[in-house]
């Protein structure tokens, strides 16, 4: 199965869990972070196979972000 890199915006309670999941290791790469309480925004980057629809808070992450996305997920994943 191929992966593609993809990146989503979150804010307020969905950013908390969404950072709190990335500081657990479960996936997820913290790109940014914004504002505190309920005005917090999150950007993050994921992997997702590519055979599954991407709804339309997703964009693909830019050409020039994914070496750097694979380096920390082989090394979160002991892969390197």
């Amino acid at each position: 199965m191929e992966y593609e890199w993809v990146m989503g915006k979150y804010e307020g309670d969905k950013a908390h869990y969404i950072i709190g999941l990335a500081n657990d290791g479960l996936g997820y790469f913290i790109r940014s972070i914004e504002g505190a309480g309920k005005g917090m925004r999150a950007e993050v980057a994921f992997k997702r196979p590519m055979d599954s629809l991407r709804h339309g808070a997703l964009e693909l992450a830019p050409p020039y972000a994914i070496p750097k996305l694979d380096e920390l997920y082989a090394r979160r994943h002991g892969s390197r």
